[in-house]
């Protein structure tokens, strides 16, 4: 597999996962974002995916940490999840709980065991 492909995988897949929100109405997300109390995102790729080299550019096309782009469209938790043995050596007990220490500060952290 060539190593441009391998990463439009990783960034597929990083993307598909990782950037759920949560919305809980069909209003506009501005008002959705003031009705809610939890706004979510998986970013268990996130670590992965930025040592691959992706970079990440918010709405007006400027490049920009991750999770400040979430925050700053209304996410207030992220999710990690801690696989057992995980293949890629990512997502491990140690490296989810280095990548929390190191995540933007206002966020909430759910870490969600995987076996």
């Amino acid at each position: 597999m060539s190593k441009k492909l391998f990463r439009t995988i990783v960034i597929a897949t990083f993307l598909a996962t990782t950037f759920f929100i949560v919305i809980a109405s069909p209003t506009s997300g501005a008002v959705a974002a003031s009705t809610l109390s939890m706004r979510g995102a998986d970013v268990s790729s996130l670590q992965r995916a930025e040592d691959l080299g992706q970079k990440f550019f918010n709405a007006s096309g400027g490049q920009q940490d991750p999770l400040d782009i979430l925050k700053g469209i209304g996410v207030n938790y992220i999710r990690l999840r801690i696989w057992n043995n995980p293949a890629s050596g990512y997502n491990n007990e140690a490296k989810v709980l280095a990548f929390s220490n190191l995540s933007s500060p206002g966020l909430n952290i759910d870490e969600t065991p995987k076996l």
